[in-house]
Parts: structure tokens; C-alpha cells; sequence
């Protein structure tokens, strides 16, 4: 994304942190109605399964609350389908998108598509919840988490912004607050059970 395109989605990120309610709600209704047309419109899955029950995204206008006709995805009917036919036509080679693994808590991991645009995109918002709590753009982060869920540093980090040090979780807990301990580190991410089990051992 080209770096001035990349400031102005952040500056736009950051001003919603000061809509109204009513502004944040008009914005959230603009954007899942835009959400589900796409899905609609390039997503072969969803387009069935909106056929299925007789929805259209244009029914989202008339009434918003038609959105609750769209039926409930579980991860069990995720692992099911077609990734082709799941994910937009607009990138028919998936290895161009960037894929992200779920934690892998109920036992297998499921992956996550994204192109590098949205990618970004998310890489933003997070700055934005950091900068909003007084962190600034060079604090250190530690992740505890699993394996799967290491991945490459994104052009942020890469630049300095908000890099990120990987600890398992698959291993002792002493192990894992030694080298926590061991760590230059401003902020300590991870997952409230294993962070509220770290806390109990120290």
C-alpha cells in the first residue's frame, strides 16, 4: 500500500475513535451492508446460501434488521467447504493472499484469508488501539501463543514499528517466565487463561 494512502487510512481509523454512537452505528450499517454485497457479488458460498433463504443485500437497505435471516457459520461447516468457492472471485490464486491461523484451541488450526491490502489495514488498527492507550510506535511487544501462530514481520515491524517477539506456549511455564523475564519488552500480549496462569506461577 502506497504510504500516503496508508496515513490516510490510519488518520480515517483514528477519527472513529471520536464519532458519536449514532455516527459509529450509520458507519457500522454502511459498512456490513457493503460487506454482505461483496460476499453476494463475488463469493460463490455465500451467494447460495443467501439464495437458500431468499436474501438479498439490497433487502439490508430496506431493512436493516433483515441481516438476521443470514444463517450462522460454525467452524465445523467452515472446514467443510471449498476454499475456491468460499473466498471472492476477485483472487481466484489464493497463494497472493496472506493467510492467518486461528489459535488452534479446539484442536486444528483454521487459516484465515487476506489480501495485502486488508492486511495492512489491520496492521493499522492495531497501531491505532496502541497509540490511543499511550504506547508509543517503537514499544516492544512479547505474544505468547502457539506455534501457528508465529508469522513474518509485516512492513511495520520491519521499519522498526511495533516489533513483536514470539514465545511458545507449548512449553513449561517456567520456561516461558524465564524468558519473559529475560525479554526487552513494553507491552506482553496473549491469551487471558495462559497470562492468568503465568501470573499465578510467578
Amino acid at each position: 500500500m502506497n504510504p500516503f494512502i496508508m496515513l490516510k487510512e490510519y488518520y480515517s481509523l483514528r477519527k472513529n475513535l471520536y464519532k458519536s454512537r449514532d455516527q459509529l452505528l450509520d458507519l457500522q450499517r454502511k459498512r456490513i451492508t457493503s460487506m454482505v454485497r461483496q460476499a453476494y457479488e463475488n463469493s460463490a458460498y455465500y451467494r447460495k446460501i443467501f439464495d437458500d433463504v431468499e436474501f438479498h443485500p439490497d433487502d439490508l437497505i430496506r431493512d436493516f434488521n433483515s441481516f438476521q435471516l443470514i444463517p450462522i457459520l460454525s467452524k465445523e461447516e467452515l472446514r467443510k467447504i471449498d476454499i475456491s468457492n468460499f473466498i471472492s472471485k476477485k483472487y481466484n490464486n489464493i497463494d497472493k493472499l496472506i493467510n492467518y491461523p486461528t489459535s488452534g484451541s479446539t484442536g486444528v488450526p483454521y487459516y484465515i484469508y487476506k489480501s495485502k491490502k486488508d492486511s495492512t489495514k489491520n496492521d493499522l488498527a492495531h497501531i491505532r488501539s496502541y497509540l490511543y492507550n499511550n504506547w508509543g510506535i517503537f514499544s516492544k511487544l512479547v505474544s505468547i501463543g502457539g506455534d501457528i501462530e508465529v508469522r513474518e514481520p509485516s512492513i511495520f515491524q520491519r521499519l522498526g514499528i511495533l516489533p513483536i517477539k514470539y514465545l511458545s506456549i507449548n512449553q513449561p511455564i517456567s520456561d516461558i517466565v524465564q524468558q519473559v523475564q529475560k525479554s526487552d519488552f513494553n507491552i506482553l500480549k496473549g491469551y487471558t487463561d495462559d497470562l492468568r496462569l503465568m501470573s499465578k506461577y510467578i
